[in-house]
């Protein structure tokens, strides 16, 4: 899950990299193709709320905000606080890639409609009035 919260997780991969561009001025990265999808709280509530008052058909909701290459998510939050991507190379890793169609068909206009640099912006200005830098 991705953005503040009270028991948040720094060390998750959009937390982790927001917060290192705004304390280190730098984005780290390592596995640049492999792909992951991010979740952020406030679109989570979105499909709870949905799936309590609307109900879902038997089956999965696969819950995800964005599917993307790691070197992608990196990229965009450098650009956002206008710092550099700092590349460590390849791990022996994993890659997933979510398909949210079924979330969104739920969900539809309930969702944040803000883009990434929108959504880093937001996590800092929240982790920054809670936690300070």
């Amino acid at each position: 899950l991705c953005g503040y919260s009270d028991n948040m997780r720094e060390e998750l991969v959009f937390n982790s990299m927001n917060l290192s561009a705004v304390r280190n001025q730098r984005v780290v990265l390592m596995n640049a193709e492999s792909s992951r999808s991010i979740l952020f709280l406030s679109d989570l509530y979105v499909l709870i709320r949905s799936i309590l008052s609307k109900g879902v058909s038997n089956g999965f909701v696969n819950a995800c905000s964005h599917t993307m290459k790691m070197g992608e998510l990196a990229q965009a939050i450098a650009d956002t606080w206008g710092v550099e991507v700092q590349d460590k190379g390849d791990s022996s890793t994993y890659s997933f890639r979510l398909n949210n169609a079924k979330m969104l068909a739920l969900c539809g206009q309930e969702l944040e409609q803000l883009d990434l640099s929108q959504r880093c912006r937001q996590f800092v200005a929240e982790y920054e009035r809670y936690r300070g830098l």
